[in-house]
Parts: structure tokens; C-alpha cells; sequence
């Protein structure tokens, strides 16, 4: 670390933007990684850090407005979804 990329453990989605993604490789279907990626800060067992987004960021419609909503979920390795939460970007 620091890592900018995809991964298959950890995705960032914005569901008010027509559902973009960023930062996940889906390993269920790995012809496709998401264009926006995330800097990631750090990762250990309990916690991940992350610094930003990257690549298609800022364009098209990849940006997070004050007031959206954002979802992060946790895979395993497998691409089987473990966690996910949701909150509103903040302003």
C-alpha cells in the first residue's frame, strides 16, 4: 500500500448516479473491472483506508454528489458478497 486499482474483495457503488461503480474487478465475470478505480491507503483485517478515486473518475457521469448514495460491500475472493453498507455523501 498505497494501491490504485480494482480488487476483487472491496466495490464502491453510487446508486443515485445510474448505479456506477468503482474499485471492483468481479471475479464472476473478470472481462469487465470497473473504469473508475480507488486509491487505496491502507488494508488490514479490520479496516480499510481509502485516498480517493482514479481513472474514469470526474467523467461521464462518475462523480459522487453531496447527498448521494453510496454503497460499499465486502467480498471474498470468490466474488461472494460478505458485507455491505450504505450512507448519503456528505455535503
Amino acid at each position: 500500500m498505497p494501491f490504485t486499482g480494482d480488487v476483487d474483495e472491496f466495490s464502491f457503488t453510487d446508486t443515485t448516479q445510474a448505479g456506477w461503480s468503482a474499485g471492483w474487478t468481479n471475479p464472476q465475470n473478470p472481462g469487465s473491472p470497473d473504469n473508475v478505480t480507488i486509491t487505496y491507503a491502507s488494508w488490514s483485517s479490520t479496516q480499510i483506508s481509502t485516498a480517493g478515486f482514479a481513472g474514469e473518475y470526474g467523467q461521464h457521469r462518475y462523480v459522487a454528489n453531496p447527498g448521494d448514495t453510496v454503497q460499499v460491500c465486502i467480498y471474498d475472493s470468490a466474488g461472494r458478497q460478505l458485507a455491505c453498507a450504505s450512507a448519503t455523501a456528505p455535503g
